[in-house]
């Protein structure tokens, strides 16, 4: 019954996963009204800025499913 879903499109760190699961949420709890594409987008981008993340490979298996 999910109106949202992130999903992953390939095997990922469990380490870059936990910190862009981190940001996204702290996001969210700041603006809880359906802002979770902006949210998700933010949280890739500091991942991309953060340095030892940057590489497409931990931020952009990442999608949302839903609104």
């Amino acid at each position: 019954g999910a109106c949202n879903v992130i999903v992953s499109l390939w095997k990922v760190s469990d380490a870059s996963t936990s910190g862009l699961m981190i940001d996204l949420y702290k996001d969210l709890s700041k603006h809880p009204d359906d802002h979770y594409e902006q949210s998700l987008t933010l949280a890739k981008r500091r991942m991309i800025q953060s340095g030892p993340y940057a590489h497409p490979f931990y931020w952009s298996p990442f999608i949302l499913i839903g609104k």
